[in-house]
């Protein structure tokens, strides 16, 4: 998200006249799922048809960061930076949640059975998109770090490091004309994350316990969803927040060699629920199951 580029456009474009099946597992049938609580509703699986369309035009992107760098003394220093990425003409398929919330807008879209429950639509049965070029993003955040170095004298140098990112705005406009809507907070949209740590230097050794951060998010996957699991399960309608411990212990007491320790996870914490992913149960993208595990290398090098 630091990269400075602007204007930046992206080709592509669709010029096949053609209908490319799909199939999306575990939809919210947000307009029958509330009402009956049937399992139907709430976990669908339907086939999802996405028509060519030989009208799309290239993506435009563009961004910026400003920021400012203050040493206070020699041994800290500080470091702030805000950014801002837009990306507009975005293409896609409109969001399948999107679409079901609101179908009287989009008529022959949203393909449903007939009517089986009265007062509620007929059950899905089967979703047509197209490719667009439709709304655009805009993702606004603050990168802060500090660091710290510490003479111990014949005890050493120690030296504290601390990074944490916040995004603070992810909006997404589904569609042109659309009014943007706030995605922050969503599912693999964590607002905060972050790392510490502090490194310890004595003679041939170095020592580094660290600390890494990632924040909650919640289950649903666009503003327009709903948990599943709403109502009885109420805790795993977000995934928690996670810190891990970690340390790194390196020699280098022979030339050109460095010896090498690390301990993940030292506390052995689990991942947190991820009801999103059934068949592991964890978010795959900021986790894994491994609890407390060791790495140990060699590294050398040749001059």
């Amino acid at each position: 998200h630091r990269a400075h580029h602007a204007g930046h456009r992206n080709s592509c474009s669709v010029h096949l006249h053609l209908i490319f099946p799909l199939h999306q597992n575990q939809i919210v049938d947000s307009r029958r799922c509330p009402a009956s609580g049937n399992p139907a509703d709430c976990q669908v699986s339907a086939p999802i048809l996405l028509l060519a369309n030989p009208n799309v035009q290239p993506e435009n992107s563009s961004s910026g960061t400003v920021g400012a760098i203050w040493d206070a003394t020699k041994d800290l220093s500080f470091t702030y930076d805000l950014y801002r990425i837009r990306r507009t003409n975005e293409i896609g398929s409109l969001d399948t949640e999107f679409l079901i919330a609101n179908e009287q807008r989009y008529p022959g879209v949203i393909i449903r059975g007939p009517v089986d429950v009265p007062g509620l639509p007929g059950p899905l049965l089967e979703i047509r998109s197209r490719y667009f070029n439709l709304g655009e993003t805009t993702v606004r955040g603050m990168d802060f770090s500090v660091k710290y170095n510490m003479n111990l004298g014949e005890g050493g140098k120690l030296r504290w490091a601390a990074d944490v990112n916040y995004v603070t705005s992810y909006r997404n406009s589904p569609n042109v004309g659309e009014e943007a809507v706030e995605y922050n907070g969503t599912y693999n949209q964590p607002k905060i994350r972050g790392t510490a740590s502090v490194s310890w230097t004595y003679q041939d050794w170095i020592v580094t316990p660290s600390l890494a951060y990632t924040g909650k998010f919640l289950s649903i996957f666009t503003p327009y969803g709903t948990c599943i699991v709403a109502g009885f399960l109420d805790s795993a309608c977000t995934v928690r927040s996670v810190t891990t411990q970690n340390i790194t212990v390196q020699n280098e007491s022979i030339k050109n060699l460095t010896l090498a320790l690390n301990i993940r996870n030292i506390g052995n914490n689990k991942p947190a629920l991820d009801i999103n992913s059934p068949t592991r149960m964890f978010n795959t993208t900021f986790e894994n199951p491994y609890g407390l595990y060791m790495t140990a290398s060699a590294t050398y090098k040749f001059k």
